[in-house]
């Protein structure tokens, strides 16, 4: 039966496209793509005219497709791919992964140009945005912080003159073998002028609540999975004089969830998809986290330049509980917490728009961030206390010339400095009951300069060709959560070389737009995790050369008026070009927690009388969750059909939807457990079937 429903289903969109075929060669009226003006180069311009390979959504892109936070929008990205864990949020570009117990991720996270230090903040509700941008490479001669695979760029809305807001109600159920299980959500937001043209206030809130998807048979529990999440958001918005702009924004969010979804896997066959909703964990498993931060940010616009200041704070609080044991072995409890606080200050100015052929930006970039992690590993067979203060500094340097009228090169430069001085006490005993407390101090400094060229051709007013070349960098860090002395406790900066070849395309009167990216990735250094002899413990070393190539492909249409068709395709290949542990020789593995593919596939109609459809197909290729291939942590491929039809007006909408229609089994996460005796694989279900309806009304 399931087999007819997809068929079925797959069938009617087929039908959609082949109508719009013909509509294409009706229409007459004009009725081109929305331009999407983006922020990528710290300037306004439309993402067709930027030479880089990038992914925008405007706030209706979001709210079409029902997308709330930053793991369902990366879906819609190809080649990029969202680690789902309860420690981790690990965000993949192109092949380039953080390592598993490493706290900072390759890819940057910003909220209104303030970073996400630590890779446990980036699963994020959308709150009130405007825009996301998704940026593929080293973007560090842009932004702040230094990125060494790409940025997630989100941009909340401001504040203006018009008095207008929304209230939003979601009631949905996930499809279980143990039943239907409620799911509620609230959003709201309103902006307000306090004084007209000077003073504005904004305001957003989310609210969500479920007993989750899972049930602990065990322990006779129906919430192991329970979600009890709230986000806040306030804007304050002031124009004292014509050229000066200044805004405050502050947020805070606090998720208090359980996080039962874990299954244990001993056999050597892999992770299998199958249907079940249930665990039977020894333990409940919980993860709060509570994550605020507050921005001031000033921009004055020169006769010459202009200038802009962002001065930011964060604090965020991780107290989580992770039931190790699952089906037929008790391997314990693990208990983490963490603390931290961020304070960063960033200066930029920049060339005024349009002033001449030559544009630039220049900025300079500090930090001091403070952290303290508990970790308690089996029930305190060992706990690790550790202290990380951390400071950095850098200046960033980005110039394009444009000359013969369609050629534009672009020249940049950050030299980044990082101070860090880590301490940690560690109490407990190996596999074989010896004890290994030890107490060690390593403090590290590392400098880079990280150059980057590229040069665009405007081939006509609809089409680009550009190519680039950049140096990316991760810093080293500590092994907070398996180091045994002070040679384990550190690891060395990883280095990638970028290449990349794109071609921007728009046809038909901007009918149609066709985009195409090809890039080469070698990284040096590479970060990975290795278990010791024994497996007691692992170590986090600078063994791996390794390379990532593939392509990018964008496609989208408007054939007839309210109609939409859109498709993103990308293939990497990843491969270790020398790696080897001992006797082990792992070359030629793939890169970890990187979907060989991915891709999106949909169609949306909007008729001028409230009428509303859309129909998304998202692809998961098969990849593995360690660097070593083990099968035991090899996630098979998958795809979701999430279906939303509805009426939609300019004061209120009605959407009934369902996620993940055909109810496939997946896994969002996998790694190796690192027990010595027994191959043994932890993975992380993704989300079931899921039927709902949303309410929202605007004034």
């Amino acid at each position: 039966m399931k087999n007819i429903l997809k068929m079925a289903t797959l069938g009617l969109v087929l039908v959609v496209f082949m109508t719009a075929s013909r509509l294409w060669a009706q229409e007459s009226e004009p009725i081109g793509l929305d331009t999407i003006t983006v922020t990528a180069e710290k300037k306004d311009a439309d993402v067709q005219k930027v030479p880089i390979s990038m992914n925008a959504f405007n706030s209706m892109d979001l709210e079409d497709a029902g997308i709330e936070s930053t793991p369902e929008v990366t879906r819609y990205i190809p080649n990029v791919y969202f680690k789902e864990a309860t420690m981790e949020n690990i965000i993949v570009v192109r092949g380039v992964s953080s390592v598993d117990g490493a706290t900072v991720s390759p890819t940057g996270v910003y909220v209104d140009d303030i970073n996400y230090p630590l890779l446990f903040m980036h699963n994020l509700q959308l709150l009130n945005v405007e825009r996301v941008e998704l940026l593929r490479g080293p973007q560090g001669t842009l932004y702040g912080r230094n990125t060494e695979s790409g940025v997630l760029n989100i941009i909340t809305k401001q504040p203006g003159n018009t008095l207008k807001g929304s209230v939003k109600g979601s009631y949905s159920f996930y499809d279980t073998s143990h039943g239907f299980i409620p799911k509620y959500q609230l959003n709201g937001n309103i902006d307000v002028p306090i004084v007209e043209d000077k003073l504005f206030l904004g305001v957003a809130g989310v609210g969500i609540m479920s007993d989750g998807f899972m049930k602990n048979v065990r322990l006779d529990k129906d919430d192991a999975a329970e979600i009890d999440r709230s986000s806040f958001r306030a804007c304050a918005r002031w124009l004292p004089t014509e050229r000066l702009e200044m805004s405050l924004i502050a947020d805070a969010s606090d998720f208090s969830d359980k996080q039962g979804l874990y299954r244990v896997f001993t056999s050597q066959g892999g992770l299998k998809n199958n249907t079940n909703t249930e665990t039977s964990g020894f333990y409940e498993s919980n993860l709060d986290q509570k994550n605020s931060g507050q921005v001031l940010k000033a921009k004055y616009l020169g006769e010459i330049f202009d200038f802009v200041s962002i001065t930011g704070r964060r604090d965020y609080n991780n107290s989580s509980t992770l039931g190790s044991g699952v089906g037929l072995v008790d391997y314990g409890r693990n208990d983490w917490e963490y603390d931290d606080q961020f304070l960063s200050q960033e200066f930029r100015i920049s060339s005024k728009d349009n002033s001449g052929p030559l544009e630039w930006l220049l900025g300079l970039y500090g930090f001091k961030e403070e952290t303290d992690i508990y970790f308690s590993k089996f029930e305190a067979f060992q706990i690790r206390d550790t202290q990380v203060d951390k400071m950095g500094a850098a200046a960033f340097l980005n110039m394009t010339y444009s000359f013969l009228k369609r050629f534009h090169l672009t020249g940049g430069l950050r030299y980044d400095f990082i101070n860090l001085e880590g301490h940690q006490d560690l109490k407990g005993s190996d596999w074989s009951g010896n004890d290994i407390s030890a107490s060690y101090k390593r403090d590290r400094d590392f400098h880079q300069w990280l150059p980057k060229l590229a040069l665009a051709y405007d081939m006509n007013e609809n089409s680009m060709v550009y190519g680039s070349v950049a140096k990316g960098y991760l810093e080293g860090g500590y092994n907070y959560a398996q180091a045994t002395d002070s040679a384990s406790f550190v690891y060395d900066p990883e280095y990638t070389l970028n290449y990349e070849i794109g071609f921007k395309t728009s046809w038909l009167d901007k009918r149609l737009i066709a985009n195409v990216a090809l890039f080469y990735i070698t990284i040096n250094d590479k970060q990975v995790s290795e278990y010791t002899a024994g497996g007691a413990v692992a170590s986090i070393d600078n063994a791996v050369e390794a390379h990532s190539k593939g392509i990018e492909l964008e496609l989208k249409a408007k054939p007839a008026k309210g109609l939409d068709i859109f498709a993103t395709f990308g293939y990497v290949d990843t491969e270790i070009d020398e790696w080897k542990a001992g006797s082990a020789d792992y070359t030629g593995n793939k890169m970890p927690n990187t979907p060989e593919y991915t891709y999106n596939l949909g169609v949306q109609y909007s008729h001028d009388k409230g009428l509303f459809f859309r129909a998304d197909l998202l692809g998961t290729g098969e990849m593995y969750g360690d660097v070593k291939n083990s099968n035991h942590v090899k996630l098979e491929d998958y795809y979701l059909l999430n279906l939303r039809l509805g009426y939609v007006s300019e004061n209120y909408d009605v959407i009934f939807w369902c996620k993940n229609t055909f109810d496939e089994t997946y896994y969002t996460s996998a790694f190796d457990y690192g027990d010595p005796n027994e191959a043994i694989g932890v993975a992380q279900n993704g989300e079931p079937r899921s039927i709902g309806v949303t309410l929202t009304y605007r004034f």
